[in-house]
């Protein structure tokens, strides 16, 4: 039987380039499956097709010196790896290794290695064992694909039990009769209360708390959210009214989809407009007031295709031409303080709940106190805690900026300011002081908590209370509810 050549020529030809293709394939897949629930599919696709096409590039483009598609496909394939994973090889390499220098020395590095096995490369004999190698990559890779999708199946049934969970029961509905103000409720993410602050940063955040003390609030220095210090896990209490979470994060995620405290305003005819800061509130519903938002999972921390091209020596380049994903970052954080301090002009009179969720003083560290672009390097920088503190700063003013136009534009309306938990970020340093643990108090969940109860409006004491009795007792008092104060313990007993 006669052998078609250009079959086989077109085999070998597909055999070569696999290589490239599958473990762009699994690079995403894995990341995928490993965060079921999180984003969406087709957010690993541009990734996928950069990946395939940088290595189909290479190929071709070596291809010709080592005279071979097949050694030249095996190359591209390692090159790959790497290209793929650079920073998170460069964060290894800090933490395991004590690297210390810029990520561009790790990269010449880098180079110099993969340019003795090309010289390597070049030296070994072209023969069928390559395309024999070829295939073995591809099958491990597609089999790596398979076993991570088998592995995902737990966390899939978690994922649809998640959309198919039913909604809490809204066991309290308010009185529109009795007030009906407007309410502005704002949670920034990691903002520390006071102790939280002045045990891990040595700051005292008296300025801002005489300010706000000024404009009549009431500010607890004493108010911890004790399940727990992850958003995913506090949030969704804070919005259903009641502690409801637990590990599994795909079921906390659908607790915010159409939450207690939503359906609470909606029963009294209110509006909800949202400042939506990284898409991390549901908005079915709801008024987005942000221009740019895009549709993301709900929860979803990070899109995959941010996060697949960040891992990547892609976002070192970028970031060396002109810190490209610093300033994006920063444009989308600015946008939403802006929206945030002109959100009383949305407001409809007597009937608008106004929520705003701020990822901010969390990372990224992008401002200083003085609303500087902070260098690239800063971006995670817990070490240094005048990074955070600058940037707790700069949103005070901001914070300020919000209460001045709401108070002096609809004094009546009622003003809740929050955080899900305090700074996380200090526990990793060195000069944190070992008796942490001997307190038995957990000091990152020191949070931001006070109440502007609105003009003429006796004002309730809020000292000590968490974030979700606060809204409860706001609630009771401004629209005759009868929550009952509750505690996590209670739940956990």
């Amino acid at each position: 039987m006669r052998k078609n050549k250009k079959t086989d020529w077109v085999t070998k030809r597909v055999q070569s380039v696999l290589p490239v293709i599958t473990l762009s394939a699994y690079s995403c897949f894995f990341v995928y499956f490993q965060n079921i629930g999180e984003g969406k599919f087709k957010e690993i696709i541009i990734p996928f097709l950069i990946f395939s096409g940088i290595g189909a590039g290479l190929q071709f483009l070596i291809r010709y010196p080592l005279k071979s598609d097949e050694k030249a496909s095996v190359f591209s394939w390692l090159l790959l790896i790497m290209i793929i994973n650079f920073n998170f090889v460069v964060v290894i390499a800090r933490q395991k290794f004590g690297f210390s220098g810029r990520p561009l020395h790790l990269m010449f590095a880098w180079l110099a290695i993969y340019a003795i096995i090309f010289w390597a490369f070049i030296k070994m004999k072209t023969g069928e064992a390559w395309i024999y190698l070829c295939n073995i990559i591809s099958v491990i890779y597609i089999g790596l694909i398979i076993f991570n999708g088998i592995t995902a199946i737990p966390d899939v049934i978690s994922w649809i039990k998640g959309q198919n969970v039913q909604m809490l029961e809204l066991v309290e509905t308010g009185n529109p009769g009795k007030m009906g103000r407007n309410v502005y409720y704002m949670i920034f993410d990691e903002y520390g209360g006071t102790q939280n602050l002045q045990y891990y940063y040595n700051f005292d955040n008296q300025e801002f708390e005489d300010y706000l003390d000024n404009r009549g609030f009431c500010y607890s220095h004493s108010s911890y959210n004790q399940e727990a210090t992850l958003t995913i896990q506090i949030v969704p209490n804070l919005l259903n009214l009641d502690y409801v979470t637990s590990d599994d994060d795909n079921r906390n995620r659908a607790y915010m989809r159409e939450p207690v405290l939503y359906r609470y305003f909606w029963n009294m005819g209110y509006k909800i407009n949202l400042v939506n800061h990284q898409n991390f509130l549901a908005k079915e519903g709801c008024n987005s007031l942000l221009e740019k938002q895009k549709e993301v999972a709900v929860g979803a921390d990070v899109n995959f295709t941010d996060y697949l091209i960040e891992q990547s020596i892609i976002s070192s380049i970028f970031r060396n031409i002109g810190n490209y994903f610093q300033e994006q970052y920063a444009n989308d954080l600015t946008e939403a303080l802006k929206t945030m301090e002109s959100s009383w002009k949305e407001a409809n009179e007597d009937k608008t709940l106004t929520i705003c969720y701020i990822q901010c003083p969390h990372i990224y560290f992008v401002y200083d106190e003085n609303g500087n672009l902070l260098p690239k390097e800063q971006k995670s920088n817990w070490e240094d805690k005048d990074v955070y503190i600058g940037q707790l700063k700069y949103l005070n003013r901001w914070i300020q900026k919000t209460v001045d136009g709401i108070i002096d534009n609809d004094p009546d309306a009622v003003i809740i300011l929050q955080s899900d938990h305090g700074a996380r970020g200090a526990i990793p340093c060195e000069n944190v002081p070992d008796e942490l643990w001997d307190t038995g108090v957990d000091y990152r969940q020191n949070v931001l908590n006070c109440v502007y109860w609105g003009a003429n409006v006796e004002p309730q004491d809020i000292e000590g209370l968490s974030g979700v009795n606060t809204l409860r007792l706001v609630l009771n008092t401004e629209f005759d509810s009868d929550f009952d104060m509750i505690s996590i313990h209670d739940k956990e007993n």
